[in-house]
C-alpha cells in the first residue's frame, strides 16, 4: 500500500519569498506588513497549482512547475539587479528585456521536461518540501529571534520622554489647530544657493509675508528621517539609543515606535485635540498611526509590498504605475491639508511628505515625469540636482497652496510648523563608507529648511538657530503654559550603515558655508 503523497513545497515557496524578505528587513519593518502580501501570494498559488492539476492529473508535476515558476518569479529582481551593467560581447545582458527571455525559456523548457518525463517525482517531492520547510523555518526563526529581542528593547525605552499631562492652554478662547507638516530632505536656503545653485528667497518671502518666522539658520538634530522624527516629536535628543540598542545597531523599529506613540500627539490628546494623521506611503514609519483618530491614506503600495514587487518578474511591466502611486500619495497629502480646516476641532495635523527627497516624480509645475534614479544609490540621487531644484519649486508651490487654504479657512489662527526631516546629500561619496565626513557635506546634511507660524506673539519666543528638538517645547510653554526646559540646539551626523554612531557636528553646522 503506498504512503499518501504530501505536496507541501508549492506553499511553503509562495510564503518563503514574503518572510525572507522580511526577516531581511525586519528592523525596519512591522511583521504586519508581510500578512496580506503573503495571503494574496498564497491565493495564487492555489490557483496554479489546482489549474495544472485540471490539466496533468498528476499531484507531483502539477507542485514542480509551481514551484518552479514561483522561483524564477521571485527571484527576477534579484537576477536582474546581479547582473545590470553587466556586458557580454556588447549585449547588455541586464536589461530587463533579455533577462525576462531567459527566465521565460527555461520555464518553458522545465514544463516541457516536467511533462514528458516517465519518472516518478514522489520523491523529489518529499526532498523539495523539506528543503522548503526548513528555509521558511529558518526565516520565521529570524524574525522571531528579532521580534524577541526588540520587545525587550522597546520595553525599556518606555516612558522615557519628558511628558506633562497637566499643561493646559492658558489663553482664553478656542484652542487653535496645529499643523506639524515634514517636507522630506528639503535643504537649507544657503544649502540651495551653495550647492543646487538656486536662489529660494522668494518663497521665504512668501512665507514672511504670510506672518511665518523661518529661522536662517536651522539645523536638523539628528540625520536621517526615523531619527529626527523621533526626536522632534518626542521632544528630547535620542543619543540615549546608542547605549539602548548599541552603536552598531541597524534596528529602527525602536525609533518607529517613538514615533508612532510620540510625546507630542499625548500631550495633545490629553488636552482634548483630535489627531489626524497625512500618510507618507512609507511602512511603519509614517504610513499610518494607530493613535490617530483619522488616518488619511492614498498610495495602495506601502514600502514592503514595493519592496517585494521589485523582486517580481512582474515590476518591469508595473514601474509605470507604481511611479503613478507615489505621485498620488504626494498629491493626495497636500490636497487633504487644504481641506482638513473644514474638520470639527482642535486637531493636531500631521504630515510627512516624501519630497523634494528623490525619487524625482514631478517637474517644476507638477507635471509626471519619469525617474531618472533607477539603479543609482542613494547619494549618486542627490547629484541629478536639476531634477532636485524642480522638485523643490514644485513642493513650493504646493505649500503656497496649502498655507493660504489654512490660513483662509481656519477661524482662529492656528499653529503651522513646516519643517524638513535633514538636509541633501549631493557630495557624499565619502559618506558611503564613513571614512571621512567633511565640513561641507555635513552642513549640506544637517542645514535645513523650516518655518513657523505662531499667533500672537509666539514668534517672539523663537530665534534663528533653532532646531527641531525644541519647536513643540517652545510652542507649549507659550501657548499651555508648561515648562519645558530648552534643550541645546545640538546636530548629530550618523551613516546609514551604524546610524547609532552619532558625531556631534554642532559647531561645524553653525557656520556659514
Amino acid at each position: 500500500m503506498s504512503k499518501k503523497l504530501w505536496i507541501l513545497h508549492p506553499f511553503l515557496f509562495a510564503v518563503f519569498p514574503v518572510l525572507f524578505l522580511l526577516s531581511h528587513n525586519i528592523y525596519q519593518t512591522a511583521p504586519q506588513a508581510a500578512v496580506i502580501p503573503a495571503i494574496l501570494v498564497l491565493f495564487a498559488t492555489v490557483i496554479i497549482f489546482r489549474a495544472l492539476l485540471f490539466f496533468l492529473k498528476d499531484g507531483g508535476k502539477s507542485a514542480f512547475i509551481t514551484s518552479f515558476f514561483l522561483l524564477i518569479f521571485f527571484s527576477f529582481g534579484h537576477v536582474r539587479n546581479t547582473v545590470e551593467n553587466v556586458t557580454i560581447a556588447g549585449l547588455d545582458i541586464g536589461r530587463n528585456r533579455y533577462v525576462f527571455l531567459i527566465f521565460a525559456l527555461l520555464f518553458v523548457l522545465s514544463v516541457f521536461w516536467t511533462v514528458l518525463t516517465k519518472k516518478n517525482l514522489d520523491k523529489f517531492t518529499n526532498v523539495v518540501n523539506v528543503i522548503a520547510a526548513v528555509l521558511v523555518a529558518i526565516s520565521i526563526i529570524n524574525i522571531g529571534m528579532y521580534e524577541l529581542r526588540h520587545g525587550r528593547t522597546a520595553r525599556s525605552i518606555e516612558n522615557t520622554t519628558v511628558y506633562e499631562s497637566d499643561g493646559k492652554f492658558k489663553n482664553q478662547g478656542a484652542l487653535p489647530n496645529i499643523y506639524y507638516i515634514i517636507l522630506d530632505g528639503y535643504a537649507a536656503a544657503d544649502t540651495l544657493s551653495e550647492i543646487y545653485s538656486y536662489d529660494n528667497s522668494e518663497f521665504l518671502a512668501f512665507l514672511a509675508d504670510r506672518g511665518f518666522f523661518v529661522p536662517s539658520k536651522s539645523r536638523s538634530n539628528y540625520a536621517w528621517t526615523h531619527l529626527s522624527l523621533a526626536s522632534s516629536l518626542n521632544m528630547e535628543h535620542i543619543t540615549f539609543l546608542t547605549d539602548t540598542l548599541g552603536i552598531d545597531s541597524l534596528d529602527r523599529t525602536t525609533p518607529f515606535q517613538m514615533i508612532e506613540d510620540n510625546a507630542v500627539q499625548e500631550f495633545l490628546k490629553a488636552n482634548d485635540y483630535k489627531f489626524i494623521h497625512v500618510s507618507s506611503g512609507l511602512a511603519r514609519m509614517t504610513n499610518k498611526n494607530r493613535n490617530a483618530e483619522v488616518n488619511f491614506k492614498a498610495g495602495r503600495l506601502d514600502e514592503f509590498s514595493l519592496l517585494l514587487l521589485e523582486t517580481t518578474a512582474l515590476y518591469p511591466f508595473m514601474k509605470g504605475a507604481v511611479g503613478v502611486d507615489a505621485r498620488n500619495t504626494v498629491l493626495y497629502a497636500f490636497d487633504v491639508l487644504k481641506h482638513v480646516p473644514k474638520l470639527p476641532g482642535p486637531r493636531f495635523t500631521f504630515a510627512h511628505i516624501l519630497i523634494p527627497h528623490p525619487v524625482y516624480l514631478f517637474g517644476p509645475n507638477g507635471e509626471a515625469i519619469q525617474d531618472p534614479t533607477a539603479g543609482l544609490s542613494g547619494y549618486n540621487r542627490w547629484k541629478l540636482k536639476d531634477y532636485y531644484v524642480n522638485h523643490v519649486i514644485f513642493t513650493n508651490k504646493k505649500v503656497r497652496e496649502v498655507v493660504d487654504a489654512i490660513l483662509q479657512e481656519e477661524s482662529t489662527p492656528p499653529i503651522i510648523l513646516l519643517q524638513a526631516d535633514h538636509g541633501t546629500l549631493s557630495e557624499g561619496d565619502e559618506y558611503e563608507n564613513f571614512s571621512s565626513i567633511t565640513d561641507r557635506l555635513a552642513k549640506e546634511r544637517m542645514k535645513i529648511f523650516s518655518a513657523y507660524y505662531l499667533p500672537g506673539d509666539g514668534k517672539d519666543m523663537l530665534y534663528d538657530s533653532i532646531t527641531p528638538v525644541n519647536s513643540f517645547r517652545i510652542i507649549f510653554n507659550h501657548y499651555f503654559g508648561t515648562e519645558y526646559p530648552l534643550l541645546a540646539d545640538e546636530s548629530y551626523i550618523s551613516s546609514d550603515k551604524q546610524p547609532y554612531g552619532f558625531i556631534n557636528v554642532t559647531d561645524i553646522t553653525s557656520e556659514p558655508y
